[in-house]
């Protein structure tokens, strides 16, 4: 008789994998949580707020992150790649999950929370234009979205012209407060959106507390988001898992990669290498995988036996413009402050499709990152930073992922083993639409008093952004409720699933859909 190990096993402790499982577990049904990662250690002792602390002489263990990664800033990338994460983190991250990658930045960790580490913490949902194409409707999300919000905490505004845009029908507490010169950015907001604005504008969604909540801290406005969240403002996947652990039914099994799934009669097998480098084999009668698109993807092709097909990954396009906002010059740096997207926008395109993106002060940002963004020489960045830096935003742009043309692919190695291939590449219009989206985008800040310094539009790397979707869509190689067509009991409750792919943040509406199908399996072990 084959021993079970759990009734069901979830692949994966990210945002995810953690919404899959809770709909499980509070059904009093057994899970283990198999995580390729294990939690990052922050070091040690008590933080000053970033105005603070750039001027001891102790600081550098804070702003060079681990291995003086920040130092070596890149255009495109995200700061946080440099400033949280371990040095060699996503080489090792590509190499356990057997991924290479041609003219693709893949982005991904093995630690608890996964992305959820260094992500921007946008909570927007999807509306009905975001779901056209899905088996689904916002109806059919909206429980899960309720109940998402009421356990991570969102924050943000209810009654601002972004609203509708991030989504309504969940708790929201109010916003957390913002500098004067972002406060100041609305106000001539408001007094000129009936003049022909380009966009609309608003304050950002946020997974990040305004007010305690479940254990976790409020916001401190610290400014050192980019470097860490320290009092668990920000949300993190991992912060759930001692709540989860309180659980007698919930066993979570660290640092063991997943190489290979089987099913076993009417059971799933799963092969991984545990923590000590040995192999196992572990046995449950569901099994959720909830990996990120790109584990998880290699995972189901290759246990479906589908090698050498091509299969299209999505992923937003992104730029950022950097502007100088005329009446902030000479103002005194705030001390205290937000350093993630204060305020959201979207814009309308001429073929239909929006862009979406973020405003953020730059008072948060690594110098160095802030001249990688400029079309100066490093030296010339640095001091235009230091002179203007008070009244210096970001804007970072997404468009949706109907642009993307990149592919996976599955190949086997001389042993056999199967080894996901990414290969990327952009629409022959995206560039285009990129020049039509932020010639809006400035038109719309210069009416703010925001001077665009000039620089090429250009799409960041692709996959830089790390938002992925779309290798394994709804209604095709899946059901409805995540299940792969052809392999019963096997479901997938991570992006890999969403058809299409909004320029909104999605890991809310990923996380909705996680829970949704985790309350799908319960529904089916207790038919």
């Amino acid at each position: 008789m084959d021993i079970v190990d759990a009734e069901v096993i979830v692949v994966g402790a990210g945002p995810t994998g953690v919404s899959a499982a809770w709909p499980i577990v509070e059904a009093g049904i057994s899970v283990l949580l198999v995580d390729g990662g294990e939690a990052w250690r922050l070091p040690s002792g008590e933080r000053p707020p970033l105005a603070e602390a750039r001027g001891r002489s102790d600081a550098a263990r804070w702003f060079v992150g681990p291995q003086g990664r920040s130092l070596t800033a890149t255009a495109g990338t995200s700061p946080k790649l440099r400033t949280s994460m371990p040095h060699g983190a996503i080489e090792t991250y590509l190499a356990a999950n057997r991924i290479e990658a041609s003219n693709f930045t893949p982005i991904g960790v093995l630690a608890h929370g996964g992305l959820s580490n260094i992500w921007g913490a946008g909570a927007s949902a999807f509306d009905s234009t975001d779901l056209t194409g899905w088996p689904l409707a916002v109806g059919d999300l909206l429980p899960s979205y309720q109940r998402i919000a009421q356990r991570i905490g969102l924050s943000g505004s209810a009654d601002d012209d972004m609203a509708g845009v991030h989504g309504t029908g969940w708790p929201v507490a109010p916003a957390i407060a913002l500098g004067d010169g972002i406060e100041n950015l609305l106000s001539r907001y408001a007094a000129r959106r009936q003049r022909g604005m380009p966009f609309s504008l608003g304050r950002t969604r946020l997974a990040v507390l305004s007010h305690e909540h479940d254990g976790r801290n409020a916001c401190t406005r610290d400014n050192f988001c980019m470097w860490q969240c320290r009092r668990g403002a920000i949300y993190n996947a991992a912060d759930e898992l001692d709540r989860l652990r309180a659980h007698a039914n919930v066993r979570i099994v660290p640092r063991t990669v997943v190489q290979r799934i089987r099913p076993h009669g009417a059971l799933w097998q799963v092969e991984a290498n545990d923590a000590h480098g040995q192999h196992i084999v572990l046995v449950a009668r569901r099994l959720v995988l909830a990996a990120g698109v790109l584990p998880t993807t290699r995972l189901v092709l290759d246990a479906v036996s589908e090698c050498g097909t091509q299969r299209r990954l999505l992923t937003t396009p992104a730029t950022t413009l950097v502007s100088v906002d005329l009446r902030r010059i000479g103002s005194v740096p705030q001390d205290r402050g937000l350093a993630l997207g204060n305020v959201a926008f979207a814009v309308p395109g001429s073929d239909g499709l929006d862009a979406f993106g973020t405003i953020f002060p730059l008072s948060g940002v690594a110098a160095g990152d802030l001249a990688a963004a400029m079309p100066l020489s490093t030296r010339t960045a640095l001091g235009l930073v230091r002179d203007l830096g008070s009244a210096m935003l970001a804007t970072l742009v997404f468009l949706p992922g109907a642009f993307s043309r990149h592919v996976v692919t599955l190949k086997r190695d001389r042993d056999g083993r199967g080894i996901l291939n990414v290969s990327g590449s952009w629409s022959t219009d995206l560039n285009e639409a990129l020049r039509d989206r932020v010639r809006k985008i400035k038109k719309g800040l210069l009416m703010l008093g925001c001077v665009p310094l000039p620089r090429p539009i250009r799409p960041h790397p692709a996959g830089s952004e790390s938002h992925y979707a779309g290798t394994l869509p709804m209604g095709e190689l899946t059901s409805s409720i995540g299940e792969v067509r052809g392999a019963p009991g096997l479901y997938i409750a991570d992006a890999s699933t969403f058809p299409t792919l909004s320029a909104k943040s999605h890991t809310f509406t990923a996380m909705a859909n996680a829970d949704r199908i985790g309350s799908a399996i319960v529904s089916t072990l207790r038919d």
